[in-house]
């Protein structure tokens, strides 16, 4: 039954349906260590960004392989995101960070995100890019 659920939960990405609505998906490698060290999924700017929205892209996820995580691949994908969309003109990254991911919340405010508004269980951060 749940993977039942799962499957239709989950049928707009598997029928890469979102690419299309302006979603972008990008496969992280690297020569140094196994070919694909991870990935990130990068979505059009919710509409609660007003008149942010147009040069704003929301990071969905951002994600290292478990084997190689801590050595320094989730700040060096997150640059990589970063200088890419600086690149094609977008102004800021937003992202939601639940409360209990302490080591994303830690890398995020290393790298300059800062706290937009808090809820019970998460918070929106921001970075201006530009």
């Amino acid at each position: 039954e749940s993977l039942v659920s799962a499957r239709v939960r989950l049928a707009a990405l598997l029928a890469d349906e979102l690419r299309s609505a302006g979603h972008w998906f990008f496969s992280a490698r690297s020569a140094i260590v196994k070919p694909r060290i991870g990935w990130v999924w990068l979505s059009p700017a919710p509409a609660f960004l007003g008149a942010n929205r147009p040069r704003s892209r929301w990071l969905s996820q951002l994600t290292i392989e478990d084997t190689i995580r801590g050595r320094g691949w989730n700040r060096a994908l997150l640059n990589a995101t970063e200088r890419y969309l600086t690149g094609i003109g977008v102004e800021q990254l937003w992202l939601r960070v639940y409360d209990w991911n302490v080591a994303a919340r830690s890398l995020y405010e290393a790298q300059g995100y800062e706290l937009i508004e808090r809820f019970a269980n998460d918070s929106h951060l921001r970075k201006v890019l530009s």
